[in-house]
């Protein structure tokens, strides 16, 4: 009654586990598809895990099976009681883990795709190859308790007919092919002739194990030179290096040219840099000088060579009336200019600030004076643009 009890406590306890886990593994999987769209069951390796995951259940579900059946009165010792709690044990602290894992989910909610591991968060990657490894643990287990049941009826069976025990032929095949044991009436062959107070030393060979590692090295080292030295096959770690770099530039500029396009009336400023300016000049040329003038010295619309300003003289106040036109018959640019463009040009109408151009026409407006502290503001930013090329070198 006391170990019916026992192991319904402990079956109760792996239960909650599981459960535990499964809850926050969901959750885990639900941030992971917000965070990364890939990482959802359209997933190639999502799929390919979750179903190795069910085949290795399924395949610990018939290993249970046979040693169940295989389980007698004479080899139950083998499945003691200690044994199955310290299994039942562990699977029950993999479940515990749940609480870390939650933890783990969220201070990983502001990962960006970028960290994706084939298109998985990787929270939910690695919870179930961590899942798989348990499985796998469990049917090495199973094998070896199996393994164990069988040498131990082959021996109760051999001394019950006073017979040698007979090894089966994977025993055979671990021992001999893999740890390279011999026969011990073959000591003798290789049993060298020094004593050390009466204890011989036997000349064995390496294990086959130590061999075939040590072949796999040959081999490994062999596609290294051919792979890395002669074909070019496989990427130095300078290749990629340079290949991370360029990426990351990529994306810098990506998100550089996406904060762009966030200008507006409230963050406009005066560019200074001659490849802006240039730019500013062509889209003035194109669209600005029928009206203005091509020195800004004015025509159907006024100059912009003096300071006084009909709609302001602040960078934001330029901005917004090109972006959304007068009411005295120019019209909104901002279907045809983008906000870059905008910005460019307005810091080419600037450059015309004080150069006096001949045929200049009569002052419009209300006189703008330019505060020290819009100058300095108009420089930093200069000086800010003129140094973003450098970040990311």
């Amino acid at each position: 009654m006391i170990n019916l009890v026992k192991k319904i406590s402990i079956g109760s306890l792996f239960l909650t586990g599981v459960n535990a886990y499964a809850q926050d593994a969901a959750a885990a999987v639900a941030t992971a598809a917000e965070k990364a769209p890939e990482a959802t069951s359209n997933n190639p390796l999502f799929i390919s895990m979750g179903v190795l995951t069910g085949v290795l259940l399924f395949v610990i579900v018939i290993l249970s099976a046979v040693l169940r059946t295989s389980v007698k009165t004479k080899v139950r010792e083998v499945l003691s009681t200690r044994n199955i709690q310290a299994v039942v044990a562990a699977l029950f602290i993999f479940g515990a883990q749940s609480s870390f894992a939650q933890a783990a989910a969220e201070t990983k909610e502001s990962m960006y795709v970028d960290t994706a591991i084939g298109g998985m968060h990787p929270l939910a990657f690695y919870s179930l190859f961590i899942v798989l490894l348990l499985e796998l643990f469990v049917i090495l287990w199973l094998c070896l308790m199996i393994l164990r049941i069988i040498v131990k009826r082959e021996a109760a069976s051999a001394v019950a007919h006073n017979e040698k025990p007979a090894q089966s032929s994977f025993s055979l095949f671990i021992s001999r092919k893999i740890f390279g044991v011999k026969p011990v009436e073959t000591d003798k062959d290789v049993m060298l002739d020094h004593n050390y107070d009466g204890i011989r030393e036997l000349d064995n060979d390496l294990p086959p194990w130590w061999k075939y590692g040590f072949y796999f090295t040959i081999i490994s080292g062999v596609i290294y030179l051919i792979g890395y030295h002669v074909t070019g096959s496989f990427k130095s770690s300078q290749e990629e290096y340079n290949t991370e770099i360029a990426e990351a530039e990529a994306s810098v500029a990506a998100y550089r040219n996406k904060m762009a396009l966030n200008v507006d009336e409230t963050n406009a400023v005066f560019a200074t840099e001659s490849d802006k300016l240039a730019k500013g000049g062509e889209i003035f040329v194109k669209n600005c000088v029928v009206c203005h003038g091509d020195k800004g010295q004015g025509g159907i619309g006024p100059n912009f060579a003096d300071n006084y300003w009909i709609y302001g003289g602040k960078p934001g106040d330029l901005f917004k009336t090109v972006k959304n036109g007068t009411t005295k018959g120019m019209k909104s640019w901002k279907d045809e200019l983008s906000p870059v463009d905008i910005q460019n040009v307005i810091s080419y109408i600037h450059t015309f600030k004080g150069t006096n151009p001949p045929n200049q026409k009569a002052p419009e407006g209300n006189l703008f004076e330019e505060t020290a502290g819009a100058a300095i503001d108009s420089a930093a930013t200069a000086i800010v643009d003129s140094t973003k090329n450098i970040e990311v070198k």
